[in-house]
């Protein structure tokens, strides 16, 4: 299936790169993750909306075969951007035909807390555990949670898309 041969593939790089950080253009991600990114994409769009430097980072994010366990970075060379683990978002967004509002939940949850957690370095400039970091995040997580309910049916059309993805049919 699509998902062993993309997670054989990730394994491999990971092997491969160590710790460096091999970012793999969208376009070349392979269907149907390409489609649910784009989704996640707009509805973190939509939660950091009207955030000072966040959002645009959100919009710049790029997608790489992390180090093992790591799911999210923060380069700043040669620019400042967040590059997300093709690995992990495939682990947090499987197919389930029995629950698949829960597999959603789960997907978009583990998208948009990595994001956010590494936004908040870039915007606060600082590492985990300072206290410009945790004001950073509790600022970006005020943001989410009202812009939550301001642009509730506008999320809302894309957590159907992402629902009815991961209810599958997995493609072969």
């Amino acid at each position: 299936s699509w998902l062993s041969t993309v997670t054989k593939t990730s394994a491999r790089m990971s092997e491969k790169v160590g710790t460096a950080t091999v970012t793999v253009p969208k376009d070349k991600l392979p269907e149907p993750l390409r489609s649910i990114i784009n989704d996640l994409e707009e509805i973190a769009d939509y939660v950091t909306r009207g955030v000072p430097l966040a959002n645009d980072y959100v919009k710049g994010v790029v997608y790489a075969y992390l180090k093992q366990g790591v799911c999210g970075e923060t380069e700043h060379t040669p620019t400042t951007r967040v590059a997300l683990s093709i690995s992990c978002i495939m682990d947090a967004c499987k197919y389930n035909a029995i629950y698949p509002d829960t597999a959603a939940t789960n997907c978009i949850r583990e998208y948009i807390s990595t994001l956010l957690h590494e936004v908040a370095h870039v915007v606060s400039g600082a590492p985990d555990g300072s206290t410009l970091f945790e004001r950073s995040l509790t600022n970006l997580l005020g943001y989410s949670v009202t812009n939550t309910f301001t642009y509730y049916k506008e999320i809302k059309q894309y957590v159907d898309r992402i629902i009815s993805k991961l209810a599958g049919p997995p493609p072969q």
